[in-house]
């Protein structure tokens, strides 16, 4: 019952729900299916179309509530293995691009979200959204092919002997706890001087 699915307000099941809605966007295309193939054969014995309306409405309504959980199971489990896992293992690029396409869906379907239960989820996730954005230019910095010399001194930054970039430990998560996104743009100044040494090494290669 699509019905049921304004009543939904548990972040914390958002995997569980978004196999929900992955079950009825499967059903649908079962019918959409049946339809295109009852339609061809009203065609074929030169019938007007039937035309189901209802269904396209039905649709229509659906549609929100799936974006919704999509968004809100990917960026929940995304989120923690951003938060928790080396730097070396997460990609800002991938990161960038996920919360820039998830932030843009989520505008989208919260003008089309009226019922109390799917605007709140809408709404947290939007604010956790938000609230990520910042530290994506930290992740790019750490990025860069740093120096063992470029990675002690941001940790000096934060008091911490250096920065283990293969260490769960010194995720970001730690790192924003220890304050670095406070130091972001003396944090930003050496990478960008570490790439242009690598830059300048790379063409004294070739």
């Amino acid at each position: 019952d699509v019905a049921a699915l304004a009543t939904l307000n548990e972040v914390e099941r958002a995997e569980i729900y978004y196999g929900k809605v992955m079950d009825y966007a499967e059903s649908f295309k079962k019918y959409q299916d049946l339809i295109t193939l009852y339609n061809s054969r009203e065609t074929l014995f030169g019938m007007p179309n039937t035309h189901w309306s209802d269904l396209k409405e039905i649709k229509a309504t659906f549609d929100p509530y799936y974006t919704l959980w999509e968004v809100a199971a990917k960026f929940t489990t995304d989120h923690d293995r951003w938060q928790t896992h080396a730097i070396n293992d997460v990609d800002p690029s991938q990161v960038e691009q996920s919360v820039t396409e998830w932030s843009r869906k989520l505008n989208t379907v919260s003008k089309k979200l009226k019922e109390e239960a799917p605007a709140s989820v809408c709404s947290k996730i939007m604010k956790d959204l938000n609230a990520f954005k910042p530290h994506v230019p930290l992740l790019r910095a750490l990025h860069i092919n740093l120096s063992q010399q470029h990675l002690k001194n941001i940790g000096k930054m934060i008091d911490w002997e250096t920065i283990n970039k293969d260490n769960p430990e010194h995720s970001l998560q730690a790192l924003v706890k220890a304050g670095l996104p406070n130091r972001l743009s003396e944090v930003e100044e050496i990478a960008d001087q570490a790439e242009k040494t690598n830059i300048l090494e790379k063409q004294l290669d070739d």
